[in-house]
């Protein structure tokens, strides 16, 4: 089971947005960047985008930490308020990291953003 289309951030143009006027955090292995959606439609679903150098490893390694991240999207997606883009810049070492901490701190970087945005608007 993939992510589908309609979550991923697909063109440079979406990553620069995020990347520029996001909520940034940082969360150890992986930095959380967050932003709304410049055109909002009514109950677009979030969307990621992952950035894997190859300071993360070879293309094993990448991949191996791109499907991590992933799954960890997917069970966080209600985490997320709609019309939100998403992406994660991983860090080297991540796959050194087990699952569950990648959970916690994911999940913990999602409520961070909740409460930002509900502050916010």
């Amino acid at each position: 089971m993939g992510l589908p289309a309609e979550n991923r951030i697909r063109t440079r143009r979406d990553f620069l947005s995020v990347q520029n006027k996001g909520f940034r955090l940082s969360c150890g292995p992986f930095v959380f960047l967050c932003a709304m959606r410049e055109e909002q439609l009514a109950g677009q679903p979030p969307r990621l985008g992952l950035v894997a150098s190859r300071k993360v490893g070879n293309a094993v390694v990448r991949n191996r930490a791109k499907r991590r991240f992933r799954a960890l999207f997917r069970q966080h997606l209600m985490d997320l308020p709609s019309g939100t883009d998403c992406v994660v810049i991983l860090r080297r070492g991540i796959n050194h990291f087990p699952y569950d901490d990648l959970c916690r701190r994911f999940a913990k970087a999602c409520l961070r953003y909740r409460e930002d945005f509900t502050i916010k608007h």
